[in-house]
């Protein structure tokens, strides 16, 4: 009689994933999230407003509210301050274009006012607390990509710099006869206290070149 071995596989221990709440609300300033969802729905995709690309995804994590939207092509996250101390959030998608065009979503609103958002699994209601207006919007079906993981290191690969964004901004818009088919090129030196160079070369023929000063920043600690 042979007597054979049995191979004991190790046990696995079964990953456990956090049990998110069902309902959580949080309460963000009206014209700092007016200003934020601008910027989110310019940077949605506008083809097909039924594609998950078209939605902003929204979630609590930490002591933020996150918001999040990309094309395919570039990607912006924001992150705004709540004012309560809450768990994480589900996560969900929102059509951008939905969001964008609620009436009360004005950049010229008083600084003081507050919006509350209820943010469920199977949508978002948002209310505005200065005029007890409600609106309740459907969630985008589908999955949004995992950007995270699409988010380089920049501890690892990249030197910090400061530009002012004014400044940034107005020589991207000057450089350009049309946005749509500019380019822009940013040539950093090695010495991050050196000016950079931007320049642009738009189709309709016409180059541009410009300066910017670094601003001197203290370099974040993790």
């Amino acid at each position: 009689m042979v007597a054979t071995k049995t191979n004991k596989s190790k046990k696995q221990k079964a990953k456990i994933e956090p049990v998110l709440p069902k309902e959580v609300k949080v309460t963000v300033n009206k014209r700092v999230f007016s200003k934020a969802i601008k910027g989110q729905y310019a940077n949605c995709s506008t083809w097909d407003q039924d594609n998950i690309l078209a939605a902003i995804n929204i979630r609590v994590k930490g002591n933020k509210l996150v918001l999040v939207s990309t094309n395919g092509n570039r990607l912006l996250e924001t992150k705004l301050d709540i004012l309560e101390q809450v768990e994480d959030s589900v996560s969900i998608n929102i059509n951008g274009k939905l969001l964008y065009n609620l009436k009360f979503l004005k950049w010229d609103c008083p600084v003081i006012d507050n919006l509350e958002l209820d943010i469920k699994p199977d949508g978002l209601s948002i209310t505005d607390l200065g005029n007890n207006i409600s609106y309740r919007l459907p969630i985008t079906e589908g999955i949004y990509p995992k950007y995270e993981q699409l988010m380089p290191d920049k501890n690892k690969d990249y030197q910090l710099y400061g530009l002012n964004s004014e400044f940034l901004k107005r020589c991207a818009d000057e450089a350009a006869v049309n946005p749509r088919t500019t380019t822009v090129k940013l040539y950093v030196n090695k010495d991050k206290f050196k000016p950079l160079l931007l320049e642009a070369e738009s189709n309709e023929g016409m180059e541009t070149r410009a300066i910017l000063m670094p601003v001197r920043i203290r370099e974040e600690k993790e």
